[in-house]
Order: C-alpha cells, then sequence, then structure tokens
C-alpha cells in the first residue's frame, strides 16, 4: 500500500455488536459496502468511536479481520492499536497485522504526563518496530498528552509513520499544521473534528471523522470541492455538516452527556438505513422505537 491510497475520506467506524455484545459480523460487512459505496479510502476501526477502549483483543481483531475480508481491497483498513504501555502497542501491531489491517493506529499513553521527548521516543519505538504504517492520533479534548505541532513536525521525518489524525475545532492550529508541513508528500494529516472537515479541504488536508459514517458523499464531495478550491461549495457542505452533527443532541436530551450516546447516536443513524443495531460494547442505552424514529426523521430532513 502507498500513502496515496489513504489520502482522502476516512471514517472513524463504529463498531457493530449483537444484542449478546459480540461483534456483529454482518453488520460489520455491511458498513463496509457502505463505506466503499461512499467514496470513502479508508475505515478506522477500533477508534474511540468503534469504543476500542471496552473491547477485548479477540473482539478488535476478530472486526478487523472481518473488515479486511469485506473490503477485498477496495478501501484500507486502519486499525487502533492504542495503549499506555510500549509493550502492549508492540503486541497490539503483530494482532492488528495478524487480523489483516492495512494501516495502525497510535495514539499517545494517558493519565501520567510526557514531554515532547518522551512522546517522540515512544511514537518513534512504535514505528521503528511496527510491521505496517503508523497513523498517529491526536486528541485535543479528551486526551492529557497533546501533539504539539513541533512534536508532528519531527515525527513526520519517520518513514514509517505515514500521518496524523489532529482532533480539536481550531482552525488556526490546522492552518499552522499544514502550513509547516506543507511539501511532505509522505506525511497526511487529518482533520478529526467534524467542524474541521470543510477548512482541511481547503487547506490541503484529509479528513478522518465519525460523521462521514453516516453520510460518506458529503464528505468525499466536500474534500473534492476543497482541491478544486470551490470556496463556496466547501462552505456550503459544511454548513451541512454542522445540521447533521444535531444528530448528537437527540438522544442524550433526558439523559446527559456519554460516550455511549455518541457512539449510539450514530448507530442509530445507521440502525435507520438498515445497517446496523444500536447495541454497546458495554453499558450504554436502550434506544426506544420513539427515539429511532425521531432519529429517521432528522435524516430525512438532513440529507
Amino acid at each position: 500500500m502507498k500513502i496515496e491510497d489513504i489520502k482522502g475520506v476516512v471514517v472513524a467506524s463504529v463498531t457493530a455488536f449483537t444484542c449478546k455484545r459480540e461483534i456483529d459480523e454482518d453488520a460489520t460487512r455491511r458498513l463496509i459496502d457502505y463505506y466503499i459505496k461512499g467514496g470513502l479510502k479508508g475505515a478506522f476501526m477500533n477508534s474511540s468511536s468503534g469504543e476500542y477502549f471496552s473491547m477485548t483483543n479477540r473482539q478488535r481483531a476478530r472486526c478487523v479481520s472481518v473488515a479486511k475480508e469485506q473490503a477485498k481491497g477496495a478501501i484500507a483498513i486502519f486499525a487502533g492499536i492504542s495503549d499506555d504501555v510500549l509493550s502492549q502497542v508492540h503486541e497490539n501491531a503483530g494482532i492488528m497485522a495478524d487480523a489483516g489491517a492495512d494501516i495502525l493506529v497510535a495514539m499517545p499513553p494517558r493519565f501520567n504526563n510526557y514531554t515532547d521527548d518522551e512522546l517522540y521516543a515512544f511514537f518513534t519505538e512504535i514505528a521503528d518496530k511496527s510491521p505496517l504504517p503508523v497513523i498517529l492520533y491526536n486528541h485535543m479534548l479528551r486526551l492529557n498528552n497533546k501533539l504539539s505541532i513541533e512534536l508532528l513536525v519531527r515525527l513526520s521525518a519517520h518513514p514509517n509513520i505515514w500521518g496524523v489524525k489532529d482532533t480539536h475545532n481550531d482552525a488556526s492550529r490546522l492552518m499552522t499544521l499544514l502550513s509547516r508541513l506543507k511539501g511532505n508528500e509522505n506525511f497526511a494529516v487529518y482533520a478529526g473534528g467534524d467542524s474541521m472537515a470543510g477548512f482541511s479541504a481547503l487547506m490541503g488536508g484529509y479528513i478522518l471523522n465519525a460523521l462521514s459514517a453516516i453520510n460518506p458523499g458529503l464528505f468525499v464531495r466536500m474534500l473534492s470541492s476543497g482541491k478544486a478550491r470551490d470556496v463556496e461549495r466547501v462552505m456550503e457542505l459544511q454548513q451541512r455538516a454542522g445540521e447533521l452533527m444535531q444528530l448528537f443532541g437527540i438522544l442524550n436530551q433526558n439523559r446527559g452527556q456519554s460516550m455511549s450516546l455518541f457512539c449510539q447516536s450514530i448507530k442509530a443513524a445507521l440502525a435507520a438505513k438498515g445497517l446496523c443495531e444500536t447495541h454497546t460494547a458495554q453499558l450504554g442505552y436502550e434506544i426506544t422505537p420513539e427515539e429511532l424514529e425521531t432519529v429517521r426523521l432528522f435524516l430525512q430532513k438532513n440529507r
């Protein structure tokens, strides 16, 4: 696989579960077919939207294996390998490579705070030993260790680090990062925040987000319009993406905020399309038929 094969829109996929909290293999196949039909370049399995933090390695590997088998090379399969312990990250990398992943995705370690030099050593060792190319995963809102622009520039020189999923809502940071990395065709910057997709499209970056699971074509058209320097069209499509983001408020109106509800909002939209159920890896909520109908009507209004 070449880096050009993954430059585009990649979905941070939810994980389809059965009511017994096992991988729903039939639904996983339907999702992959849907992503391919939507024109996506890849599917990031075992992402945070995919509840990797609540899954066993057996479940993660099976999810990747089924996705890879169904994709048949039509899209790249990204697989999360994140852990706080380096030796476990290496083990995860081997497991996901054996399961058929094309690209591996790694977050920084959590809980303890580390310096840029320590994080540089962490990711360099991962990349040195990884059997597959690595994408870094930076989350400016949820992770205590954040990858600075200077650190990303340093790491971009590693031949086995192919890019970063940079998740935030900071247009200035995205602009600066893309400017600093301009001309480096071997490192792809993916906007992870749904509200940053249009900025990335216009400034030479790419998109790796959760919302593209619901409407892949919207983000594919956005990226294409950005490459064509069609600012007005990108603004129109970004506004539509903003309207689609209102989906995340439907299920939590009476329940408060929860990562389960974030994932289940996406799953409810996909359930309305007949692609998967709303079950989670653990915990979560029973989504009522009335809520599913509300989601279905919302999607009809926001096509």
